[in-house]
């Protein structure tokens, strides 16, 4: 089912905004990739739990498409070439923030701020005063590193994030 990306030689970025950054601009990419790995998953198409049908075993193939459905993906490959690994728990992490977000008192300037990060940027901060805007996009990068340190993606220490996030709003 669709076409053969090319994998390119693609350094994951190593510091912590930067790293925040990568992920954000490509959500929707991260997204339709994991769609598109998902549906290549097919009842029809998934074989048995032992790999062959044989001894007078019947496949169970129902029993093997749940399992390859409910385990993690371990990487996809954007369009671009780009592999991004454990590409379920990145999303999962995105949408973690948001639930927070949605605890805050404004959160339209938070939303507004993902929006930013979006494939298409809109002039959504457009109205919003610039200290405002920097705020809103340092807490979207802070809060989506600490979900990623949470979840085991990385490694950075509080110090680092909070001066690279320090360090990126200028």
């Amino acid at each position: 089912m669709g076409r053969k990306k090319k994998v390119v030689d693609f350094v994951f970025p190593f510091l912590p905004v930067e790293t925040a950054d990568f992920i954000l601009y490509r959500e929707n990419a991260i997204r339709r990739a994991v769609k598109e790995a998902r549906a290549e998953i097919s009842f029809l198409g998934a074989s048995n739990l032992e790999g062959n049908a044989k001894g007078g075993r019947v496949s169970d193939r129902t029993g093997a498409a749940v399992c390859k459905l409910s385990a993690a993906l371990p990487c996809v490959v954007l369009e671009t070439g780009e592999t991004i690994k454990a590409p379920e728990k990145w999303l999962a992490v995105l949408d973690a923030v948001r639930e927070l977000a949605k605890t805050l008192e404004r959160p339209r300037l938070i939303f507004d701020a993902f929006a930013f990060y979006s494939d298409v940027p809109s002039l959504v901060l457009a109205d919003t005063p610039r200290e405002q805007e920097i705020a809103c996009k340092s807490w979207v990068r802070y809060h989506v590193l600490l979900e990623a340190r949470e979840k085991g993606l990385v490694s950075f220490s509080d110090a680092d994030i909070c001066d690279a996030v320090e360090a990126a709003a200028g």
